[in-house]
């Protein structure tokens, strides 16, 4: 129902009228003058010392047809506008004061208290014309929803299950003309019971990504609906996400991972639901948000609006960039690995004749490093890609696995180790069995002083030197040590260069 009141201004003209209307009306008029298809483009807001209120009921049937839609152009709703203009006998200069800015005079002063509401205060007198299922839609034009949400944490990254948990605010604004304004609404907002919602039209925003979703109830529940008196409806809510992300660990542990947060319409297509972000401030999050193994390198929002084969659904996302920190990594796997790798080095300057010294000190750490390998990457799940730390790993692997290999061809170069004389005896008392040459004859074992069986042909000549080949041998050995001792840590040097040079960028 309209309400207005006609009054003339103290000292002014007589044919200079001026009106006072509900929003119902105003709204509708504005939105005509604003696209100048009616005489009433003057708008200005005056103060009045008192406004004469009277309910104008012929005119009600003008504010249901445009509030309801049923107009089929601006043009129809200009021309009815300007005749109803011209029935109250407004002229192009009249004013259109918006009554909020006005206080209402009571027997008490400028003020009223207001009265608790019912949802038939704000549905129209005839309920049986709001559809819930119906989106508001203005001439046609598709309802805008805008969205804004407050991150407070995010925690409970887990990188087996790709999963992470986020505590939210999330706030939905709409306008429904549809709705009625309660008549005592001196407030700038009214707080509506949340129980409404199932009555009056909502977005049904869901979240795609989403696992588990928790509304907070302690110690009352965390959700509130506010009605403003332009009829824009703001619903916010506190959340607990349990959301999905698509991580990938090529780069692991230098990795950051991309993750998102996204809003869809379920039902409705954006030929009747649109989504948008907040103008001003469509996401905030929380600067005291702490990550044991992450920083929230960047945040964004991006519309994610997807074409299926019912249509194209309307959605919103907003996407986490999640650096890892290299602290832990750097302590509990690069430097030991490292420092493994450096031991099996040890193995360089021991003698080559201590076999089971450099024997031990290269499997211990062949062992260890497999078992360190095993345990940093306890907490991914089983890719089938390589990732950076296999290739960090498994190098090392083969640097211990070469040292292994080096000690094996220096004992190879050694050869059998020199028998030193038996004691009592001097060399010259010794000789050895060994082929006489040619006349298939052979030399046996004499010692001086003792009997023994006569020998068959001349004494073979003294024997040469035994210690040739050993003394060769062992020369080569050295040098494989002393030349393992330079290209070893080269190598590794060279490693760390092309490594961190790769995956750090």
């Amino acid at each position: 129902m309209t309400i207005y009141s006609k009054f003339h201004q103290d000292g002014a003209d007589s044919n200079d009228t001026h009106l006072t209307l509900t929003y119902d009306v105003k709204y509708w008029l504005s939105e005509l003058c604003n696209q100048r298809l009616t005489p009433c483009a003057d708008f200005a807001s005056i103060i009045l010392e008192s406004v004469l209120q009277m309910n104008d009921i012929e005119n009600e049937g003008i504010t249901n047809n445009l509030a309801s839609g049923e107009m089929d152009s601006l043009e129809d709703a200009s021309s009815q506008a300007n005749a109803w203009c011209q029935q109250l006998g407004l002229g192009p200069g009249s004013r259109i004061v918006d009554v909020r800015a006005l206080p209402l005079k009571s027997a008490g002063g400028y003020h009223r208290e207001e009265s608790s509401l019912v949802l038939g205060d704000i549905l129209p007198r005839n309920s049986k014309s709001y559809d819930k299922n119906r989106a508001p839609k203005f001439f046609g034009q598709p309802t805008i929803v805008y969205f804004h949400v407050t991150v407070l944490s995010i925690d409970t990254i887990n990188e087996e299950s790709m999963t992470y948990v986020a505590d939210i605010f999330l706030a939905q604004s709409w306008r429904d003309h549809r709705l009625r304004l309660p008549e005592d609404m001196t407030e700038e907002y009214r707080i509506l019971d949340v129980g409404w919602l199932q009555d009056i039209w909502r977005p049904d925003c869901f979240f795609k990504n989403a696992k588990k979703v928790t509304f907070h109830e302690m110690s009352v529940p965390n959700h509130y609906l506010w009605l403003y008196h332009d009829k824009t409806l703001i619903y916010m809510a506190k959340l607990t996400l349990v959301l999905s992300c698509a991580m990938k660990f090529e780069n692991y542990p230098h990795d950051t991972q991309v993750c998102s947060m996204q809003i869809e319409s379920l039902s409705h297509t954006t030929h009747d639901l649109v989504f948008k972000w907040n103008f001003t401030d469509p996401l905030v999050t929380n600067p005291d948000i702490e990550l044991p193994q992450l920083d929230i390198a960047k945040n964004t929002t991006e519309d994610c609006t997807l074409e299926y084969s019912t249509g194209n659904f309307t959605c919103l996302a907003v996407v986490f960039n999640l650096r890892r920190r290299l602290g832990y990594h750097l302590f509990h796997t690069y430097i030991p690995s490292g420092l493994i790798v450096v031991m099996s080095w040890i193995s360089f300057w021991i003698k080559p004749e201590a076999i089971p010294a450099r024997a031990t000190l290269g499997v211990t750490s062949l062992l260890t490093l497999s078992t360190q390998s095993t345990q940093s990457q306890r907490s991914l799940p089983p890719v089938s890609y390589v990732k950076a730390i296999d290739v960090w790993m498994s190098s090392c692997t083969v640097f211990v696995f070469m040292s292994l290999m080096e000690f094996a061809v220096v004992n190879s170069f050694m050869g059998p180790v020199a028998t030193k004389p038996m004691k009592g005896y001097s060399e010259e008392d010794l000789t050895i069995h060994r082929p006489s040459g040619y006349n298939g004859t052979s030399s046996s074992l004499r010692l001086r002083g003792k009997a023994s069986s006569p020998a068959r042909g001349p004494p073979p000549p003294p024997p040469g030197p035994q210690y040739v080949t050993f003394c060769n041998g062992r020369e080569v050995a050295l040098f494989i040590d002393q030349w393992s001792r330079l290209f070893f840590p080269l190598a590794f040097i060279i490693l760390n260069v092309v490594y961190w040079t790769t995956f750090l960028h």
